[in-house]
């Protein structure tokens, strides 16, 4: 969808590394998917691409965006702005992109933050920029990578900072098998839920197990 919109192979590398690169596609798909026209769709672009520099000044990430931020912003940034051009600054365009961009950022599933910022953010950061510039992950591998991360060091160090010298491997497997366990239930529920003769108190089940007892009893 960049590559529709957006001619030019130096701006479809701008958006597809840029600080807003993990949802670009999904955005500039949005605004085309609703009609809007294409002028349009490059005014909301600028104006998010703005609002992704000082994102990233800020060393905030794709999923810490809600609308306190926007508000920070617009209220706080854009009347002192001396970031170089191309730089949008017409508030009533780039409050209109920003609803926009936290509609996809929500239906993306990406965890908008509303507390106040914690020492793991900044790491978690670090590691989005790894993975985009030097990884070339795709937006929804990132956003895997990055939610496990976040809760990886938030069960280690809480909201305190983080060491990485106290790290050991017992504790990255420790973390890992616990959220396997996590997943096998929940992929257990799910196989029920859509298979109920599955469950292990089903009808069906029941009668296979009583009949695999009676074969056990015979046997002895």
């Amino acid at each position: 969808m960049i590559e529709q919109v957006f001619r030019k192979a130096h701006v479809q590398r701008q958006l597809q590394c840029g600080p807003l690169a993990s949802v670009a596609r999904e955005y500039i798909g949005h605004l085309v998917g609703r009609g809007y026209a294409g002028w349009t769709v490059h005014q909301y672009v600028h104006a998010t691409e703005h609002f992704g520099r000082w994102l990233a000044s800020k060393d905030r990430i794709v999923a810490q965006v809600d609308s306190s931020s926007v508000d920070e912003f617009v209220t706080r940034h854009l009347p002192r702005c001396r970031c170089p051009p191309p730089s949008s600054k017409t508030v009533h365009v780039i409050r209109a992109a920003l609803r926009q961009l936290l509609v996809v950022a929500r239906g993306a599933d990406f965890a908008v933050a509303t507390g106040p910022r914690l020492p793991r953010d900044a790491v978690v950061a670090d590691f989005e920029r790894h993975l985009i510039h030097s990884c070339g992950a795709a937006p929804a591998t990132r956003f895997y990578y990055l939610r496990e991360t976040s809760d990886f060091l938030a069960a280690e160090f809480g909201k305190g900072a983080v060491d990485f010298e106290a790290i050991t491997p017992a504790d990255v497997r420790a973390f890992v098998t616990k959220r396997a366990k996590v997943s096998l239930a929940s992929v257990r529920q799910l196989c029920c839920n859509r298979h109920p003769e599955l469950h292990p108190l089903s009808p069906p089940a029941r009668i296979r197990q009583r009949r695999l007892d009676r074969r056990c009893a015979a046997r002895r």
